[in-house]
């Protein structure tokens, strides 16, 4: 029977060569938060205000009762609104991942 090898395994390295390291494998310390990462962190907080300060103005505009007088632009107004929502949604989680992640990594 003729030997098998592994079909994951990467192929023998020849003398005066490195190994090639297995993807499979794991760095060998934690990942940093990269410099765009550390960027978009830092500007969340500030993306969130803003978000929210819209979806303020909105709710005060439509809390008037001549607002809903106009036809179309209560719909736009409405979708603006569900849009807003899901971005701070999308925001707030991702706001919470970044600093889960920068809160393991501190010693």
């Amino acid at each position: 029977m003729a030997h098998q090898v592994e079909q994951n395994a990467p192929p023998p390295a020849e003398k005066g060569q490195r190994p090639i390291k297995s993807s499979l494998r794991s760095p060998a310390g934690p990942k940093k938060l990269s410099f765009k990462e550390k960027r978009e962190l830092e500007a969340l907080p500030k993306r969130i205000e803003q978000l929210e300060k819209e979806h303020e103005k909105i709710n005060m505009q439509m809390a008037d009762p001549a607002f809903y007088q106009q036809a179309g632009f209560v719909t736009e107004t409405k979708k603006r609104i569900e849009a807003i929502q899901s971005e701070l949604t999308g925001h707030y989680k991702r706001w919470e991942e970044l600093e889960d992640f920068s809160l393991t990594l501190a010693p």
